[in-house]
């Protein structure tokens, strides 16, 4: 148990409590010694553990992430959106026009069907992993695909009522020959 001391140092590197650093140890070794040959060198032993660790580390911090969705308030994303320092050089018109872009589509994700905004949320906005947001959500991955292209269908009437055929796959038919 030599290698203790190096989990450990990971695990406050990491910023794990202190409390749960001895459970994240243990569990390392555990997963460690039940998937990975005994007979390897000291060297790959010790980076296969500091391995395991910090995946071990990532995963006590998403375990204890209970919430769904981050919130997103609308007047923070505007106010980061439309900075000082990113209308700088550009017209007045244009930044207004992006604030009322960036306003339609807050209104269309506030007026999305719940399980819709979810997953466009945690995949679109957070870019996070689809696998990442079925596990979260408690879904298949192909749940979730389903869902985000509901969503975006979903955007699209809401933002361009006017012009639904635009976003639809056209199919062209093959016609025969006149007079054949």
């Amino acid at each position: 148990m030599h290698y203790m001391p190096l989990m450990r140092i990971i695990a406050k590197k990491k910023k794990i409590p202190e409390a749960e650093i001895d459970d994240l140890v243990q569990e390392t070794f555990v997963a460690y010694y039940s998937h990975y040959p005994l007979d390897w060198t000291d060297p790959q032993i010790k980076a296969a553990l500091a391995k395991i660790m910090r995946n071990r580390c990532i995963d006590y911090f998403r375990k204890r992430d209970n919430w769904l969705l981050t919130y997103y308030d609308p007047v923070s994303i505007q106010e980061r959106l439309f900075s000082e320092e990113e209308r700088f050089g550009r017209d007045n018109l244009s930044v207004y026009l992006e604030h009322q872009e960036c306003e339609e589509v807050l209104n269309a994700l506030g007026c999305m069907k719940k399980d819709w905004a979810q997953v466009f949320l945690l995949y679109v906005i957070e870019g996070r992993p689809m696998t990442e947001v079925s596990e979260k959500l408690g879904l298949s991955v192909n749940a979730c695909r389903a869902r985000l292209s509901r969503g975006r269908k979903y955007l699209r009437k809401y933002l361009c009522p006017e012009e639904p055929e635009k976003y639809r796959p056209s199919v062209k038919h093959k016609t025969s020959p006149e007079g054949a």
